[in-house]
């Protein structure tokens, strides 16, 4: 633990994670996990890193660039094969509408991974140009970091895409493809498993209803849907709430699937938070999706940091709903460059601060019967005023 002396100063902060930093003096970058909402500022504000001698480290929280207006296209999906010991291979057929593009996102049922990708482009399915090669793609979750299936490449506007995933040892799976335009670097986002409530069958409305838990305050800009039914074709509402019980429509978009490599299982929004989420599948006269699975999406907050062995261990504390938001001039110092090729860092289980100490609640909080007792006077006084204004009147 931190020396409890040193820890006074963050007395009113109520959790603390170890920084597995390592041995070496470096600039580490550490992903926020989704458990952190649940003790943390949903702004997280009230993060503060400290050394080993509970001295406050400067920082910088990262966030994402706000989302753009940019249009995904799905891929039709063809000549998905698996070559022992060397790669796994889908063609993406973006058909004839597909613009210009710079970013291609994977979809796979897979978790824990960490492997790459080359990326190839044609016009004619016959000759085929190399666009990117060894793209990492990668799901940490296990270990507390990021996930990321997407790929940025120099814009290109052809209609095949070939990719490659090179896991020598099993197949690759691979549910589906999109692209979009983009800029030059592909945006991070984690991919979140959630739990779903009992549908809810509204028969007039002809909907069905899915509560999404596991969501939090976390803040999230896509979800996406898996059904066993082989081909359907709905409209589907995102909506959001405070509170459970007010609502409201954050997305509204159509999910389908209508022949194999023909899904469009992706709701794409503005990125949100809130403590409530539900998934409103409108049905018609068709039967409720069967086998209905979702997984959130949402480009993760980080901390960046510079790290020394003489200094380690390090720990992130949280847990202090009236902690302002620091102010550093770490990211004024810290190029893109740097902050670029920052070591990926996980952290430890949450534990409780030993040095905290919760807030002294307001002296009136504590002792609620002066208020009373002072509301009473107050109201005794104004009635005998009252009653001596209307004597005098009378």
């Amino acid at each position: 633990m931190i020396a409890s002396v040193a820890l006074v100063f963050f007395a009113q902060w109520k959790y603390e994670r170890l920084i597995d930093t390592g041995s070496r003096t470096k600039t580490v970058s550490v992903a926020m996990p989704p458990s952190i909402y649940a003790n943390a500022q949903s702004s997280l504000d009230d993060l503060r890193v400290v050394d080993r001698h509970g001295l406050l480290v400067p920082f910088m929280l990262r966030t994402p660039e706000p989302a753009s207006s940019e249009t995904w296209v799905n891929a039709t999906l063809t000549d998905e094969g698996f070559v022992p010991g060397n790669y796994s291979q889908v063609v993406a057929d973006l058909g004839p509408d597909r613009g210009t593009y710079g970013i291609l996102d994977i979809a796979t049922p897979r978790a824990a991974f960490a492997t790459t990708a080359d990326v190839e482009a044609s016009d004619d399915r016959a000759t085929w140009r190399v666009i990117r090669t060894g793209a990492p793609i990668y799901d940490y979750r296990r270990d507390g970091l990021a996930t990321n299936t997407r790929i940025a490449f120099p814009s290109s506007t052809a209609r095949y895409m070939r990719v490659r995933i090179l896991d020598r040892k099993s197949p690759f799976p691979i549910d589906g493809i999109r692209v979009a335009n983009s800029a030059n670097k592909a945006v991070e986002s984690t991919r979140y498993a959630l739990a779903l409530s009992l549908p809810s069958h509204d028969t007039p409305a002809q909907t069905t209803s899915y509560g999404i838990e596991g969501i939090g305050e976390v803040p999230i800009d896509r979800l996406r849907l898996a059904s066993t039914t082989s081909r359907f074709a709905r409209s589907a509402d995102v909506e959001t709430s405070d509170d459970g019980v007010s609502w409201s429509a954050i997305a509204s978009q159509q999910i389908s699937r209508t022949g194999p490599g023909r899904d469009s299982l992706f709701i794409d929004f503005g990125e949100a938070q809130a403590r409530h989420w539900r998934l409103v599948i409108h049905d018609g006269d068709d039967a409720p999706l069967a086998g209905v699975d979702i997984e959130a999406f949402g480009a993760p907050r980080r901390i960046d940091f510079d790290a020394s062995p003489s200094a380690a261990p390090y720990r992130l504390i949280y847990g202090n709903p009236s902690a302002p938001a620091p102010s550093f001039d770490y990211a004024a110092t810290h190029g893109v460059a740097v902050l670029d090729r920052a070591t990926d860092v996980a952290l430890g289980k949450p534990i409780r601060n030993p040095a905290f100490v919760p807030a002294a609640r307001p002296w009136t909080d504590r002792n609620p019967w002066v208020l009373w007792l002072a509301l009473g006077i107050a109201i005794v006084g104004i009635g005998g005023i009252a009653v001596r204004t209307m004597a005098r009147s009378r």
